[in-house]
């Protein structure tokens, strides 16, 4: 059943296909290898002029005898098609049932089965006759316009003869007719303002240039001696004259003549005689206008004095070369630069002069470019007289005369100030400027260099300093400066050569360490720590904290490398956080003891004064622990004083008591720093206020004055009293308690003196 469908489907195909062909424009047939034909559509037959495609099957027997031309061979144009597959717009000529013969094109190919056995032919005919007919035409046209150019030409030759006889006719006359144009354009467009005299220097003519000049119109000139025009007023002698020009004197000279209105004209005069068969008849009178010609000489003379002055005095080192190098002149400035006189530079070579042996190469490129005649501007060293080497700029070109290079002229601009300020920039840039360090930006950069496997291991120190902000608080930001400044040359010290120490920013440092393992950057935070106990010269112990992290592997990000370092710091800082604040107290009191007439015995006696007074007014024990704290730090503040007020041995002006009386602020600064000592810091404020209010920072009186600030007050008046100072000697214990007795209920509280007084009976 499939195969019957089959069957039908492609009879059905066939049969559209035959429908197409029939009614195709072209001729298509289909014919038996040995030349019958088995199909042919009605443009086959019209082509071949047969009545029906019926007839051309039945009539023609064999295509290659009836109706192929003798020329062609049917059975080799099939073995072609065998060979290629197919022929393609074959030229063939046919032989119509008439005689006649139709030229055609052929495409032609072999039909198969699906085995691939030959079954027959399939041809398509295109008649091209009348394509042909009109190609024959085209080019018999051709050869008959080939026939008209060729006859066309040898007219035009002809013709060009002719003209040329003509136009050396016309030139001829033309020539003649020209140079009376030229003459009278000359005359009339000349810049120069030319008079035509006759034999009696009477005026023929002027031309415009002569009217413009002199400021008179033709008509007032015309039969007027010259001299009446150019010379009105009879202002001047020695005019042109007929007779001279007679001579062959032109009188070429310079000299004044006069407008209409007796205004002078500075010009160029020359008279030209007009000879005629060797007989001067008259003359020309030329004038020169020369007024702007002498404002430009003015002009370039005053230009002359500008640059030999700009020469001069200008504050870069000039230097005109010749073609060879060699110095022509120089100016002051490069005498002052290099130190050379004038006598010494002239005819020697610039290089051999003042270019050292390390930059021979660099001046021979900027020669190569001055032969170039190449800008030049080059930043560069070059050598005094005395050997001294000097930053330059130099810049230069060709000096060019008349179109032509001549030498070359070289400026020499000293940029030794430039230099140096370029060079305190870029250290400012890549320097803290506080300690001398590197600062962060150029740590940054370091870290980018160093951060390879050449490097590794690669170690990083990160530090804080301990006490900064005290410092500052306490002794002003100078101290506080001079702490950061110390603890950098600590880092300096304690580092390597090829280490780099930054300050990272604020009271922070870092230190990049390449090939070092731990326990090599150990030994340098040892080393740190060491020089930072024997610090001596801040007013506490520089103390640091630190913390460090190794990169050993490459592939390790330095950042986490950082935040370990970071983290160690912070670590060490918290955990020796307590130990740090109790070392900057001892270090301020002993400081303290060093540059004050408070000493260590001073603070003892007046802690077990304070102690056996606190237990007579029955304190607790917590108040017992804090006034004997009070007693031993109470004048911890006069560490901010200067040591001209401490030991000054007479009495205090009142500006340096009132620099004193700041103590005790700065004494309650110090304990609010430190969690040990923040529940005396107000104690230390008030423990020189006074029962009356007199007293300082804030005159509180009575019981405003806390308990503790008032017993220390009083002990602290009678030691002074009962022992030396630099500026008085010690009183006696009685008079002692006489004075407490008398300032008691106004500077001191009357209860505390009554009750220290029974201490003593």
């Amino acid at each position: 059943m499939l195969n019957v469908n089959t069957n039908t489907n492609t009879n059905t195909n066939t049969n559209t296909y035959m429908t197409l062909f029939d009614d195709a424009l072209i001729g298509i047939f289909h014919s038996t290898f040995d030349g019958k034909f088995t199909y042919a559509n009605k443009a086959l037959s019209t082509i071949f002029k047969y009545d029906s495609p019926e007839e051309v099957i039945s009539s023609i027997e064999s295509i290659d005898t009836q109706l192929l031309a003798k020329e062609y061979n049917r059975a080799e144009i099939v073995e072609q098609i065998r060979r290629t597959g197919k022929v393609t717009n074959h030229e063939v000529k046919y032989q119509c049932k008439d005689g006649s013969i139709v030229n055609a094109l052929l495409n032609m190919q072999i039909i198969k089965d699906i085995e691939g056995n030959e079954l027959y032919l399939e041809g398509f005919i295109t008649d091209v006759t009348s394509l042909k007919e009109k190609e024959k035409r085209l080019e018999e046209n051709e050869q008959m316009l080939q026939e008209l150019n060729e006859e066309l030409e040898a007219t035009l030759h002809q013709l060009a003869a002719n003209e040329e006889e003509l136009r050396a006719n016309y030139e001829e006359l033309k020539e003649k007719e020209a140079m009376k144009e030229s003459y009278e354009c000359l005359f009339n467009n000349s810049l120069d303002a030319i008079v035509h005299f006759d034999e009696k220097e009477r005026i023929i003519d002027v031309n415009t240039e002569f009217m413009q000049l002199f400021g008179y119109k033709i008509e007032a000139v015309k039969g007027k001696h010259i001299n009446d025009i150019v010379d009105p007023f009879q202002k001047i002698e020695g005019h042109l004259t007929y007779e001279a020009l007679k001579k062959g004197d032109c009188q070429f000279r310079e000299t004044v003549r006069f407008d209409r209105s007796g205004n002078p004209i500075h010009v160029f005069v020359k008279g030209v005689p007009i000879v005629i068969n060797k007989r001067t008849v008259g003359g020309y009178a030329i004038y020169t206008d020369v007024r702007f010609i002498k404002e430009a000489k003015k002009q370039i003379t005053t230009q002359q004095k500008i640059l030999e002055s700009l020469f001069k005095y200008s504050p870069d080192g000039i230097v005109h070369l010749d073609m060879n190098c060699k110095i022509q002149k120089i100016n002051k400035a490069f005498i002052d630069i290099f130190g050379y006189t004038s006598d010494e530079c002239i005819g020697k070579t610039i290089d051999e002069l003042i270019t050292s042996q390390e930059y021979f190469e660099e001046a021979q490129v900027i020669n190569d470019l001055a032969s170039r005649n190449e800008k030049i501007e080059v930043d560069t060293v070059r050598r005094t007289k005395d050997g001294t080497l000097v930053d330059v700029c130099i810049r230069g070109g060709p000096i060019i005369i008349d179109g032509q290079v001549t030498g070359d002229h070289a400026i020499y601009t000293d940029i030794r100030a430039r230099k140096e300020a370029e060079d305190q920039i870029k250290y400012l840039s890549y320097y803290d400027k506080l300690t001398g360090l590197y600062n962060r930006a150029f740590f940054e950069e370091e870290l980018k260099r160093l951060d390879t496997k050449r490097q590794l291991p690669l170690g990083i120190i990160i530090g804080d300093v301990n006490g900064l902000k005290l410092t500052n608080d306490v002794f002003g930001h100078l101290s506080g400066d001079q702490l950061l400044a110390n603890t950098a040359q600590i880092l300096k010290k304690a580092c390597r050569k090829e280490d780099i120490v930054c300050r990272w920013g604020g009271d922070e440092f870092a230190i990049l360490l390449p090939h070092i393992d731990k326990e090599g950057i150990k030994k340098i935070c040892k080393r740190i720590y060491h020089l930072c106990e024997e610090s001596m010269d801040t007013p506490i112990q520089i103390s640091i904290a630190l913390g460090y992290g190794i990169k050993y592997k490459e592939i390790e990000p330095m950042i986490d490398v950082m935040k370990e370092a970071e983290e160690q710091m912070y670590r060490n800082k918290l955990l020796e956080s307590k130990s740090n604040r109790s070392h900057i107290i001892n270090s301020l009191q002993k400081s303290l003891y060093e540059r004050s007439h408070e000493t260590e015995e001073h603070a003892q006696r007046m802690k077990e004064l304070s102690i056996v007074l606190g237990k007579s007014l029955n304190l607790d024990n917590d108040k017992i622990n804090e006034l004997g704290l009070l007693a031993i730090l109470h004048d911890i503040g006069k560490m901010a004083i200067s040591d001209a007020i401490l030991q000054k041995p007479g009495p205090l002006t009142s500006q340096e008591w009132e620099q004193m009386k700041r103590h005790s602020e700065i004494g309650y600064r110090i304990a609010e720093t430190s969690p040990e000592l923040i529940h005396i810091s107000k104690y230390i404020l008030y423990h020189h206020e006074r029962w009356d209010g007199a007293g300082y920072p804030q005159g509180l009186k009575g019981d405003e004055i806390p308990l503790l600030s008032r017993i220390i007050a009083v002990v602290d008046v009678y030691d002074v009293m009962t022992n030396a100072r630099v500026y008085k000697e010690a009183i006696s214990h009685q008079e002692a308690i006489q004075e407490l007795i008398r300032c008691s209920g106004s500077q001191f509280d009357p209860t505390i003196v009554n009750k220290f007084i029974r201490l003593f009976k």
